[in-house]
């Protein structure tokens, strides 16, 4: 097992099979797991007792000289990029409130008012 510290190389085998882990991990919480899901491989690893993430900790992100990129970045987008960017930013903020919304149904056991929620969802796609 890979205990990954801040200057070393992450394998791609190890970034692969966290992300089935934690697939997996999700699925677990509604009653389902990838094992029900074939030909999907199952993840080889025990991630659980290595969290938070630790990809992600290995990679030793600054939020803040993060968020000073993007604004500087921003900054000398032309007229059609912003529009892009804030049409991409403003999904992604609808989609995280989207999905907030349905797993509060979920949690308070309304799956039959999500089932419904996502078949008008569908329907409004086509």
């Amino acid at each position: 097992m890979n205990h990954y510290q801040a200057d070393q190389e992450i394998l791609e085998n190890d970034i692969y099979d966290y992300g089935l882990w934690d697939l997996n991990r999700i699925l677990v919480g509604t009653g389902r797991s990838l094992a029900d899901f074939p030909p999907m491989p199952l993840p080889q690893q025990q991630w659980a007792h290595r969290i938070p993430n630790p990809l992600l900790q290995a990679e030793q992100y600054d939020v803040d000289e993060m968020a000073t990129l993007v604004d500087e970045q921003r900054a000398i987008f032309n007229p059609d990029q912003v529009t892009a960017f804030d049409a991409i930013l403003e999904s992604v903020t609808t989609i995280k409130v989207i999905f907030s919304s349905l797993m509060l149904l979920v949690v308070v056991g309304r799956h039959f008012c999500v089932t419904l929620l996502l078949l008008r969802l569908e329907e409004e796609v086509r």
